[in-house]
């Protein structure tokens, strides 16, 4: 937080050592964190900040897959597409290789290869956790445009929590504030009505 740059008086943020420069976390993204580390030390309250972080959380369920998935380059992918059996991956397969192998697996078996070109090592993927499925997959990836036929949605909380949640962590944790679940309705406690 610069309160003051080169002696002129300012109020503005800077973001370094924070996980909002990494190229991994979408535009789209980088204002909801942005917002939750400014509520932080621009009120210092943690009831306060909590309603932005609230706000974030909504605000990133109506976010498209594509903005909220990881980005990833994919390498190798054929020595784990070999040793797979269908939706079946071998122990130590890297997540987003998975996700490809499932992808491309899933392209076959609905009749999509048509329509979406299969991802092979080289390609620049996106991928995201999943929510429960028939297919009894985690995750999957998607090359440009995810398929809407895989019927498929995205874990957003689980997603909110791996990408938004942890690049504020490291602040909650110093603070010793506790992050409230996103399921419950937010409680005010007596002492914080009367501040």
């Amino acid at each position: 937080h610069i309160l003051d740059e080169e002696g002129v008086p300012c109020d503005k943020m800077k973001y370094t050592g924070v996980e909002i420069a990494s190229t991994a976390i979408s535009n789209s993204i980088k204002p909801l964190i942005e917002s939750i580390i400014t509520a932080i030390f621009k009120t210092k309250n943690y009831n306060e900040t909590q309603k932005v972080y609230r706000k974030a959380y909504d605000d990133f369920q109506h976010l498209s897959i594509e903005d909220i998935a990881w980005p990833r380059s994919i390498r190798n992918l054929e020595k784990y597409e070999s040793q797979a059996n269908g939706l079946a991956v071998v122990k130590g397969t890297p997540r987003h290789c998975k996700a490809v192998i499932y992808y491309n697996h899933l392209l076959d078996e609905l009749g999509l290869s048509h329509k979406y070109a299969k991802i092979k090592s080289g390609d620049k993927i996106k991928f995201f956790n999943t929510e429960k499925n028939k297919y009894g997959i985690d995750c999957i990836a998607f090359n440009g445009v995810y398929p809407i036929e895989f019927n498929i949605n995205a874990d957003y909380k689980k997603m909110f929590q791996i990408i938004v949640f942890a690049a504020i962590e490291r602040l909650y944790d110093a603070l010793g504030w506790n992050v409230v679940d996103l399921d419950e309705e937010p409680v005010n406690d007596l002492l914080s009505l009367l501040s």
